[in-house]
C-alpha cells in the first residue's frame, strides 16, 4: 500500500507543471526577449507583463508562454496553492534593445 501511494505522488509531482503558449506568429527566436518570474498569491497575480511594451508594438509581439517548473509546482502544493510562481516568456519577432520593467501593485 505504501508503495501505491508512493508512485501516484510522485507521478502526481511530475505531471503537475503547467505550460500555456500564446503565438500570435508561426516563427519565434529561439531565445526569449524577456523572462520573469510572476507570483500569484491566493490565486490572483501581484504584478504582469505587458508583452507590447516589451517588444515595442503589438506586431513585433510572436510568442507569450507560462511555464510552472517542477520546482514551482512542489511550492503550489506545499502551500495549497496559496503561493503560485511561474515564469513568464515573451519572444518578440524583431529584436528589442529596450530593458522592461514589471509594474509593481499599489
Amino acid at each position: 500500500m505504501k508503495k501505491i501511494l508512493s508512485v501516484i505522488l510522485i507521478c502526481s509531482a511530475l505531471c503537475a507543471c503547467q505550460h500555456t503558449q500564446f503565438a500570435f506568429s508561426t516563427h519565434a527566436p529561439a531565445q526569449p526577449s524577456a523572462t520573469r518570474t510572476l507570483h500569484y498569491v491566493f490565486w490572483g497575480k501581484k504584478a504582469t507583463i505587458d508583452p507590447v511594451r516589451v517588444c515595442g508594438s503589438a506586431d513585433n509581439v510572436a510568442l507569450v508562454e507560462e511555464k510552472e517548473t517542477t520546482g514551482q509546482s512542489w511550492l503550489r502544493w506545499l502551500t495549497a496553492c496559496i503561493y503560485q510562481p511561474v515564469t513568464v516568456n515573451v519572444y518578440c519577432k524583431q529584436p528589442v534593445r529596450s530593458s522592461y520593467q514589471i509594474q509593481q501593485p499599489r
